[in-house]
């Protein structure tokens, strides 16, 4: 589209959105928009496409979900590597068990902050997947069905990973980061606006007129500092 964005639009009061494209058939599924354009990158001289997607189902003519919005990616040449990704906040690749098309993976979501030559790119494994508060109740991650959200010994769901177009395999290590209990700022804790309980704190210790606190979180920025000591 030479970088010409191009929308097509359900309508309506609520998208009538000026330059788009009403289309009836996407109308009965959805209540939104898709917007695309594409473009060479002047740096990479590759071509690539970026799509804006807003949708929900059309409650009338849609109201069992039975529609679904799909991607479908057509190649000139045999064997051509295509690489699609997805914000990860609203959008995320689902087969729906539909022949022809593919699960989404992971694989690729690593930081391009990670991605830069010397430096210690640092993923997080799951250590604990429960834990005991300062109130005498026990806490944990919830479960999907019989699935454990965090099993401990294994790569952290939220962990992102990839192979990068030089061959890497990023990132270089792995840490503890799922749960890490650890020293919490005693000022945040003492102000209730920030609403901390004995329920979120894990430990306490008073020294002098002092009382220190620790508290369970989880993230790479957990396994981080885990590494940063071991090199340090």
């Amino acid at each position: 589209s030479d970088g010409k964005a191009i929308t097509y639009a359900s309508g309506g009061d609520d998208y009538a959105i000026p330059g788009a494209i009403i289309d009836p058939t996407f109308a009965k599924a959805f209540d939104g928009y898709v917007t695309a354009a594409s473009a060479i990158d002047p740096e990479t001289g590759r071509y690539y496409a970026m799509a804006e997607i807003m949708t929900s189902d059309n409650p009338t003519t849609n109201k069992d979900g039975n529609y679904k919005l799909s991607l479908e990616i057509y190649s000139k040449k045999d064997g051509q590597n295509v690489e699609v990704y997805g914000d990860a906040r609203y959008v995320y690749f689902d087969s729906n068990k539909q022949s022809g098309f593919v699960n989404g993976t992971r694989n690729g979501s690593i930081s391009d902050m990670a991605c830069a030559a010397n430096v210690i790119s640092v993923g997080s494994y799951n250590v604990r997947n429960h834990w005991s508060s300062l109130d005498g109740y026990v806490y944990g991650y919830n479960k999907r069905g019989e699935n454990d959200d965090f099993p401990p010994g294994e790569a952290s769901r939220f962990s992102s990973f990839g192979t990068l177009a030089d061959g890497r395999n990023l990132p270089l290590v792995c840490a503890p980061g799922a749960s890490v209990i650890s020293s919490v700022n005693t000022y945040a804790v003492n102000n209730p606006e920030l609403g901390y309980t004995d329920a979120g704190l894990q430990g306490k210790l008073k020294k002098g007129d002092k009382t220190y606190y620790w508290h369970q979180s989880l993230g790479t920025s957990m396994a981080t500092p885990v590494v940063a000591g071991a090199v340090a």
